[in-house]
C-alpha cells in the first residue's frame, strides 16, 4: 500500500468533465448522432498531462508518481508539434494499467491555448495521425483513441443493440460522442461532448 504523501500538482489545469445526457446532445445535433463522432470510453483514470509543468494529474489534482516514461514521450509529441500548435500544449486522457510494466496512457483530447485558430476535434484527429505515425516506434506507452464516424440510428432499439454490442470491447466502458467541430477546453463541463457508461 502506498502511503507517500499525496503531492498536489502546480498546474491548475484539471480534466475537462464530458456531458452525460445523451438526448440532449442528440437534440443538439438535429435529432441525430449522424455526423458526430465517437470513441471509446476506456476502463483507467482519467488523467491530465501538463505540457508546461510535466505533471500526470488526476481528477483530485494529485501529481501522480512514477509517470516519468508518459512525460519522456509527450515531450517527444511537444517537439513535433510545438510550431504548429504556437506553443505549449496539453492532453487529456486516460491511463490504462498493464498486467505487467508501466501504465499506457491513451489521448481524448489535445488543448492548445496558443493554437491560431481553434483547435477542433477534427484538427486534433488529423494533426495526432499524422505525428503518432512519424513518431512509430518512438513512442510506447502513448497513443491517441482511435475516433470513428458515428451513424444515425432510426429506432432507440436500434441504438440499444449497437451500444451493447459496442461495450463488449475489452478495456470498454462505455463510448464519448463528439461533436467535429468541438473545441477542448480544461476545468470544466464541455457541452459538445457526451459520455455514456456501459450499462
Amino acid at each position: 500500500m502506498d502511503l507517500s504523501i499525496a503531492k498536489m500538482a502546480k498546474s491548475p489545469l484539471r480534466c475537462a468533465t464530458y456531458g452525460s445526457d445523451i438526448e440532449a446532445f442528440t437534440a443538439a445535433h438535429n435529432g441525430s448522432l449522424g455526423g458526430t463522432m465517437h470513441c471509446a470510453r476506456y476502463l483507467g483514470k482519467r488523467v491530465f498531462i501538463d505540457g508546461v509543468t510535466k505533471e500526470v494529474i488526476d481528477s483530485e489534482g494529485v501529481a501522480l508518481a512514477g509517470m516519468e516514461h508518459l512525460v519522456e514521450e509527450f515531450d517527444k509529441l511537444i517537439e513535433l508539434l510545438n510550431e504548429k500548435m504556437q506553443g505549449p500544449f496539453h492532453a487529456d486522457g486516460v491511463l490504462i494499467p498493464v498486467q505487467k510494466g508501466k501504465p499506457h496512457f491513451r489521448i481524448y483530447d489535445i488543448y492548445a491555448p496558443e493554437a491560431d485558430s481553434p483547435f477542433t476535434l477534427w484538427a486534433q484527429i488529423n494533426t495526432l495521425a499524422d505525428a503518432f505515425m512519424l513518431l512509430d516506434k518512438k513512442t510506447v506507452y502513448m497513443r491517441p483513441v482511435q475516433y470513428f464516424h458515428s451513424r444515425s440510428f432510426s429506432t432507440q432499439k436500434a441504438y440499444d443493440r449497437w451500444i451493447k454490442t459496442w461495450t463488449k470491447r475489452a478495456g470498454c466502458g462505455g463510448v464519448i460522442f463528439k461533436d467535429a467541430e468541438m473545441v477542448y477546453e480544461p476545468n470544466g463541463i464541455v457541452p459538445d461532448a457526451c459520455e455514456i457508461k456501459a450499462r
